[in-house]
């Protein structure tokens, strides 16, 4: 049974370019690629914000629920630097303005597409770095697992390559040199490009 969730209202591509155009001033890159980009969509593509500004109370929200917990609630003051300990509370409204109209604090790109969105499962990390690959089949099929796992939570990923054997080096398959070039990369574009695909036909 596929989960049927109700929103309180949903708006067409037409709608928001409307609406963002407006907000960036006609500006059609910064309108497009927010709306692309960042917008909070439901799973199956439609919007549920109008403007950045919906996006940046969505954020709000869930920064001034973690701001409580740690003023207010059963974590205060756990795990704070003195600094943190000291500083002027900050409500959700202040957070807001921090936020409004990309003024002050700008989130990395994933924290302004997935944070507060619970119509995905996102990482709210841009980039990662997974360890070095470990020279065997079993070690590039392990990495290349966690690549595509990634992948799919919008993570970019770095890979260290070069504790792997180039081409012609001795291989223990064979008693002979390795005389074809092994392609890795490709192996590693395998899940991403799949990734992308399904993406595209709204998987």
């Amino acid at each position: 049974m596929i989960e049927e969730l109700v929103f309180p209202k949903t708006y067409t591509y037409n709608d928001l370019l409307k609406s963002t155009l407006a907000y960036f001033k006609g500006d059609e890159l910064a309108a497009t690629t927010w709306m692309n980009k960042y917008a909070m969509k439901t799973k199956t593509g439609e919007f549920l914000e109008t403007t950045p500004n919906d996006m940046h109370q969505r954020m709000a929200v869930e920064f001034g629920r973690i701001e409580k917990k740690y003023q207010e609630g059963e974590k205060k003051g756990e795990g704070l630097s003195d600094y943190g300990k000291n500083r002027e509370f900050l409500s959700e409204k202040a957070i807001y303005n921090l936020f409004k109209d990309f003024k002050y604090v700008i989130p990395q790109g994933s924290v302004m597409s997935s944070l507060g969105n619970n119509n995905v499962i996102a990482s709210l990390s841009n980039c990662v770095v997974v360890p070095s690959v470990f020279d065997s089949y079993g070690g590039i099929f392990h990495t290349d697992q966690q690549l595509a796992q990634l992948f799919k939570r919008r993570c970019g990923v770095g890979v260290d390559l070069s504790n792997l054997r180039p081409g012609g080096a001795q291989v223990s398959i064979r008693p002979v040199l390795q005389q074809e070039r092994f392609h890795l990369w490709t192996v590693f574009q395998i899940p991403q490009g799949k990734l992308l695909k399904m993406v595209e036909e709204g998987h």
